[in-house]
């Protein structure tokens, strides 16, 4: 499960692509690094590399996934049927 991620300008990251190295270090630039604790309404990936972040989802998540899923299945549908067990 990969439970770190790194939320800079409105998107989300894998800690490998996070835009920043050391948000301390550069002047003016902040990001937030977190740990996926609370669930969201569809799954996230990587907005840099894609990488499915593996995050815990709502109702309404499981239900966007079932959606999706009814739509045909993709590499991307499959990966999140496989891991929320739909």
């Amino acid at each position: 499960m990969r439970t770190h991620a790194w939320i800079y300008e409105g998107d989300i990251y894998c800690p490998d692509c996070k835009p920043i190295p050391d948000p301390a270090s550069v002047d003016g630039i902040s990001g937030v690094s977190f740990s996926f604790e609370l669930e969201a309404d569809t799954p996230h990936h990587c907005a840099t590399c894609h990488v499915f972040l593996e995050n815990p989802l709502t109702d309404d998540g499981i239900e966007y996934v079932r959606e999706c899923l009814g739509e045909g299945l993709t590499p991307v549908t499959q990966q999140w049927s496989e891991y929320y067990g739909i």
